[in-house]
């Protein structure tokens, strides 16, 4: 990265010889985590990267549904491929149309 580009928010680390990134201990401590603890990296955006100790469950806040849904009987499920197969289809037929 050029020089003019760098930008640092917070504690900073170095990445050694043998491609190994020595965490700052401020981070270590706030992460509570050590020598053999794994973390996850997530690609987040272009050149941007977060990661999480991958021993602890991600938080889930927002993601999974709070209210539990009912069950749906086979029929239900049949009747939802149907459709969704008739849908297939017509805009199978209107492609061809098309060309």
């Amino acid at each position: 990265m050029a020089s003019h580009c760098v930008r640092s928010i917070g504690p900073v680390a170095t990445i050694g010889e043998g491609l190994q990134i020595t965490l700052p201990q401020g981070v270590l401590d706030a992460l509570r985590i050590g020598p053999g603890d794994q973390v996850e990296f997530f690609h987040v955006a272009p050149d941007e990267f977060l990661f999480y100790v991958a021993t602890r469950p991600l938080p889930i806040a927002g993601i999974v549904p709070t209210r539990v849904r009912r069950p749906v009987t086979i029929d239900e499920m049949n009747h939802t491929f149907a459709s969704m197969e008739r849908q297939r289809r017509k805009s199978a037929k209107r492609k061809e149309k098309r060309k």
